[in-house]
């Protein structure tokens, strides 16, 4: 079941990031991730008390720390886009994301058999070709080491998220991520603010409102499989398999704007298949 609720994630988390850029080329970043979460969190605040009425202050601790470290990651990943060849700082960064619970786990005393850590090894590689670009001539700018830093703090950022779910009590979603959205939703207009940004809806409401759906669905399945993994072991299953969300990105770019999906990226998106399955068996 966690597996598949990983998988969810990973759609949900792909589809909210292709709207989201879709909103991004129409209206200033800080406005469509403001929209996009306060949004999400109008969502998850009506929906809540329907789903859960059993939390501890502990549970909103761990749901805004999640939202705060996943917005950092994000800021970053921005800056890293923005500064170097985007053919390494997305896969360092989506590789970093489904590295980390994996060490977490490892470095706890987590036992892993065969056909799981195959998969995972799979999966990793998977991860790497699905959120390659493909472009060359890109990848020969220079690299710095501040862009590999802030990929890699990023992906550090957007793998912890699965630790500190992992934490929450049981049968608390969605109440983590509700705390989480206040956080972000707050810090987001307060940077608008100082930056005298305009808050009015702009052209790209529509992508933004399912950005910040797809966004906060993801984050609420993906709570749910860090309470319904068993073990570390499943933990780090749980952490590849959300991390194919550039899967998605790319198959909506294929089929919407009619983007190549070039050899790399198939090659991945088969990897990714069969790390699936493997990872199901073991």
């Amino acid at each position: 079941m966690a597996v598949v609720l990983a998988l969810i994630t990973s759609v949900l988390w792909g589809t909210g990031d292709f709207f989201g850029g879709l909103a991004t080329r129409r209206d200033p970043v800080t406005r469509v991730m403001l929209w996009a979460h306060g949004v999400g969190l109008v969502a998850i605040a009506i929906a809540a008390p329907f789903l859960a009425d059993s939390f501890t202050f502990r549970d909103l601790v761990l749901g805004a720390l999640a939202g705060l470290v996943g917005l950092a990651g994000l800021l970053l990943l921005y800056q890293g886009l923005s500064r170097g060849p985007m053919a390494v700082v997305a896969p360092l960064s989506a590789l970093t994301a489904a590295l980390v619970p994996v060490l977490w786990g490892l470095q706890s005393g987590n036992t892993l058999s065969p056909t799981t850590f195959f998969g995972l090894v799979v999966g990793l590689a998977a991860v790497v070709a699905i959120s390659w670009e493909g472009n060359l001539a890109a990848v020969s700018r220079t690299v710095t080491r501040r862009v590999i830093g802030e990929a890699t703090v990023a992906g550090t950022c957007f793998g912890s998220i699965v630790l500190l779910y992992d934490q929450a009590s049981e049968g608390s979603s969605p109440w983590p991520i509700v705390s989480g959205r206040v956080v972000t939703t707050a810090l987001l207009l307060g940077l608008a603010l100082v930056q005298r940004k305009p808050l009015t809806p702009g052209p790209s409401l529509g992508f933004a409102v399912i950005a910040g759906l797809g966004d906060t669905l993801a984050n609420m399945t993906l709570l749910i499989a860090t309470s319904e993994a068993v073990g570390s072991s499943e933990l780090s299953v749980v952490a590849v398999v959300s991390a194919f969300f550039p899967a998605a990105t790319v198959l909506w770019a294929r089929f919407t704007l009619h983007e190549p999906l070039g050899p790399v990226r198939l090659c991945g998106l088969a990897l990714g298949l069969a790390a699936v399955a493997l990872m199901t068996l073991g």
